[in-house]
């Protein structure tokens, strides 16, 4: 029986397809690819060097001299790059975590690094904590620019948590080490 040129080419197509580790076989030596639409980063850490600072829903927590956030700052992210922007923070009255969050900024050596401020709603009986920082270069925007993912896990605060319809103001501060001028994507995933 003489076969079709559709026949052979379909033939043709599932040998390379085998030959080349798209045989559909999984011999667990496959690395993960990103699925459609996932962006993939140039440089990631889990469990990067991060302080939280928390305060009530009515302020934020965190406030800049040198930063004018775009959507108010109960939901933004800015760059700690100097001692002049460390000089431009001021703190909500009251707010939790302060003094661990500007040793980790004093700790950090400007030089080669540069503290990331995440400010974000937050429900008053739940914490996120920080797992992975990922970053890459954004190559569609000028030199100096970054794209930026942190991914956190959801926890319970603590079990006689009062909960409260207004939640809670945190601002992760997380530390880079690398430099770059301006962040131009932002992501946040939480589990």
């Amino acid at each position: 029986m003489a076969r079709t040129r559709r026949q052979a080419l379909l033939g043709a197509g599932a040998l390379l397809a085998g030959l080349s580790g798209c045989s559909g076989v999984d011999d667990g030596t496959a690395t993960p690819t990103a699925t459609a639409g996932e962006r993939t980063y140039d440089e990631g850490i889990g469990e990067p060097v991060s302080r939280t600072v928390r305060t009530a829903a009515e302020t934020a927590a965190v406030r800049s001299t040198l930063v004018d956030p775009v959507g108010g700052w109960t939901d933004s992210q800015w760059l700690v790059a100097d001692r002049d922007d460390r000089e431009a923070l001021y703190f909500a009255d009251g707010a939790a975590g302060v003094d661990a969050a500007l040793s980790l900024i004093e700790d950090t050596e400007f030089a080669s690094a540069l503290v990331l401020v995440h400010q974000h709603p937050v429900d008053a009986c739940e914490r996120w904590e920080l797992e992975r920082l990922a970053w890459g270069e954004d190559a569609d925007a000028p030199a100096g620019s970054a794209d930026v993912e942190l991914r956190y896990r959801a926890v319970d605060r603590e079990a006689d948590c009062e909960p409260d319809p207004r939640g809670d103001v945190a601002a992760t501060f997380v530390r880079v080490p690398a430099r770059f001028e301006r962040v131009t994507s932002f992501g946040v995933r939480v589990s």
